[in-house]
């Protein structure tokens, strides 16, 4: 079943597929959907403001650069929408127990995290995320994640770092640095390391993450 609703000036897509307790959580555009089976909740949100609510806090580097930091505000959002789906679902007879927050890019830094500000969620997926962010892996390395997080899954690209942009290039340090620190407490965990660019197979390899988590 496929519901579209609005809620709290959010574009809201819910895809339900079979027999879940859990709901995957994905902040911007996708179809991750036509990648996955059976016994699967995804709840997607729309007309994200992506350099504002999906950033942790202010970024200035020049145009491409821009962020004004307003993640902790958003999760706030989030948490009433997530709350609204949840009893949303149980009146279509789903009763949600597990909540994964996934995200790609820069909604897979968001993702990321919002494990250390929420305790709502109890697995990640973060695909190709965006842990070039200034200030990020320091920040994974002096914070703890809630302690209900139980499994975590990880991918990249195998070409996303080989690039002249000095913040891309090294995305593969960055993203073993996060993996690493948030996974030395988590036995559930997977790192994966995909062919291409970070344009290549977006919704695949979230749902790669999503199957992950599905089977443990």
């Amino acid at each position: 079943m496929i519901y579209n609703l609005n809620y709290l000036e959010k574009e809201i897509k819910i895809v339900t597929k079979g027999v879940s307790n859990r709901l995957f959580i994905i902040n911007g555009n996708n179809n991750v959907e036509d990648y996955l089976s059976d016994n699967y909740n995804v709840l997607t949100i729309k007309n994200i403001e992506w350099n504002k609510e999906l950033a942790p806090w202010d970024m200035n580097e020049g145009k491409m650069f821009k962020f004004s930091g307003g993640a902790d505000s958003y999760l706030k959002v989030l948490d009433k929408i997530i709350s609204y789906v949840t009893i949303f679902l149980k009146e279509q007879k789903i009763d949600i127990k597990f909540y994964t927050i996934c995200g790609y890019s820069l909604a897979g830094l968001f993702a990321t995290y919002a494990i250390f500000k929420s305790n709502i969620f109890t697995s990640l997926v973060s695909c190709s995320s965006s842990f070039w962010y200034s200030g990020f892996v320091d920040y994974v390395n002096s914070h703890k994640i809630s302690t209900n997080i139980k499994s975590i899954y990880f991918s990249l690209g195998d070409q996303e770092g080989k690039t002249r942009t000095k913040f891309f290039k090294d995305i593969d340090l960055c993203t073993s640095m996060v993996y690493n620190s948030i996974g030395s407490n988590i036995s559930l965990k997977k790192f994966e390391l995909n062919s291409g660019n970070h344009f290549v197979d977006c919704d695949k390899r979230l749902a790669k993450g999503i199957k992950y988590i599905l089977s443990n």
